[in-house]
């Protein structure tokens, strides 16, 4: 069994012994300092590589910056700072992993092909007893769920607002399920939409559950509804833990989609049409090739595994790295 100490950062890096030591360290530049600009980290870190030069830095980048320029002035300004700590800590690190494509074409545009970024995997923390359970429970006509924090949530029932206010006047859908924190404005605001949408009673706000409440929900809801695109799909562990359950996933996925599987989803107007696919044959066909897909590649085994080859390689991707720029000039 590999024993491996997880902790505070400044923890970590200040108690690091004179053995050569493989960090790991997820990267989000707000979770280290507000502004986006984490200039203790940075320096922690660099620190920790110069203490022995066969200490090893692997970063797994879970949010890094928008490029977009309709944002407002403060946002913009959290972004360079994002941005600056971005290229700082991939300056100094042996590995970079993210979550989107849009992060690997910014980080490897950053870091002017210095390192080879990956492309990581989310898995999901709630999962079934058994990789099959979703496909043996019995699950109960007109319950449907939504799942996540409260604000993505609301975004959600907000962009299926049509065919909800449809299969709840047609019965065909007798009650929503929100499952995830309720503590905050979105989750008022959330109560609030459902009530005017459709009608007392319909939405019934479930709060934070344990891992196990979680799943018992997944495996016995008619479906679940989210709103996700091609960037935020893979790095979604809500929809992880929902593709691990079987659970029929109502989503609007853009045409083309690979990973996930286009084909694993239901899309809205499918289901407007007809409520039965969820769960009839087809239905069955497509929720398989979802839970294929999560459990051969978003499994914690097959993470670990990938993990594992992507570090024990990190000496083979700089040298790949460093003949691609030779390369280039």
């Amino acid at each position: 069994m590999l024993d491996i100490p997880v902790g505070n950062w400044a923890d970590l890096l200040i108690t690091n012994g004179t053995a050569p030591t493989d960090l790991l360290l997820h990267f989000t530049p707000a979770s280290y300092a507000r502004t986006g600009l984490p200039i203790r980290l940075v320096r922690a870190v660099r620190r920790f590589r110069k203490s022995n030069p066969l200490n090893r830095l692997f970063i797994l980048v879970h949010e890094a910056w928008s490029d977009e320029l309709a944002i407002r002035p403060h946002h913009l300004a959290r972004n360079r700072m994002a941005r600056w700590s971005a290229g700082r800590m991939g300056q100094l690190a042996d590995g970079v992993t993210v979550m989107t494509i849009g992060q690997q074409t910014q980080l490897t545009q950053l870091l002017g092909g210095r390192l080879v970024v990956k492309m990581g995997t989310v898995g999901a923390n709630v999962l079934p007893s058994e990789p099959e359970q979703g496909f043996l429970s019995q699950r109960q006509p007109g319950v449907w769920a939504t799942f996540g924090m409260a604000h993505t949530r609301l975004w959600a029932m907000q962009a299926h607002k049509e065919l909800l206010q449809s299969l709840f006047e047609r019965g065909h859908l007798t009650s929503l399920l929100a499952i995830g924190p309720v503590d905050n404005t979105y989750a008022d605001q959330e109560a609030a939409f459902a009530q005017q949408a459709f009608g007392p009673g319909k939405l019934v706000q479930l709060g934070a559950l344990s891992p196990g409440d979680v799943s018992k929900h997944l495996l016995s809801v008619e479906a679940a509804v989210i709103r996700q695109d091609a960037d935020s799909l893979p790095k979604s562990g809500s929809f992880a833990s929902l593709a691990s359950h079987g659970v029929p996933v109502i989503c609007d996925a853009p045409d083309g989609l690979v990973q996930p599987p286009h084909g694993g989803f239901f899309l809205p107007r499918e289901v407007m049409a007809d409520p039965a696919l969820l769960l009839n044959d087809e239905g069955v066909v497509r929720r398989r090739l979802l839970h294929d897909w999560f459990w051969s590649t978003r499994s914690w085994q097959t993470i670990g595994r990938d993990m594992h080859t992507w570090m024990a390689g990190a000496d083979n991707q700089q040298s790949a790295a460093n003949q691609l720029v030779a390369q280039l000039y």
